[in-house]
């Protein structure tokens, strides 16, 4: 059996090695940096707190992510933290347990960055095989009959619980997926 665990870090290395992706990154938005949507294309808009001290005293009050191809395709997606939760709500098994461990918990801003980040690849970006197998088995446990079992995902998530093609060890380095 195997656990596979990508982090943020993980996903952006991956996107970058792409070859696709020329730029990649996902941040915190602090309060008074959202500006809303733009009123012809409905992209997000921000202005970000220049001074560090400054921003680093402002609430956090979502995330966004960000990515532009090399042939300058752009897409960029905000969530609120109250989005983030109720996401993470209902895929998580975790979230809200009380569990000795429990990432959304103990590391919510490093779970959400991920989250965004997956959302934004997995529906926008052109992915390669290894960056698709990332997303794929992202929290995933993965058994001796092949088969694969998302041990923090809620039961209803029944699209992502697909059996899986048996792993040629020869495409897929798993290493570069565990982070």
């Amino acid at each position: 059996m195997i656990k596979c665990g990508i982090s943020d870090k993980g996903l952006i290395q991956l996107a970058i090695r792409s070859g696709i992706i020329a730029d990649i990154d996902v941040d915190d938005v602090r309060e008074g940096e959202y500006l809303g949507k733009d009123e012809f294309s409905g992209k997000p808009k921000f202005k970000f707190i220049e001074d560090d001290e400054e921003r680093e005293k402002a609430k956090v009050i979502g995330y966004r992510a960000y990515f532009e191809t090399t042939n300058g395709f752009r897409k960029v997606i905000y969530w609120t933290i109250d989005k983030i939760t109720a996401h993470a709500k209902r895929y998580s098994k975790t979230f809200g347990s009380s569990n000795a461990t429990n990432v959304w918990r103990d590391n919510f801003d490093t779970m959400a960055r991920k989250t965004l980040l997956k959302q934004l690849l997995s529906k926008w970006a052109m992915l390669t095989v290894e960056l698709q197998d990332a997303l794929k088995y992202d929290q995933a446990v993965i058994k001796e009959d092949k088969s694969v079992e998302y041990v923090d995902r809620a039961d209803d998530d029944k699209a992502e619980k697909d059996e899986v093609e048996v792993i040629d060890k020869a495409k897929v380095d798993l290493t570069k997926v565990v982070e």
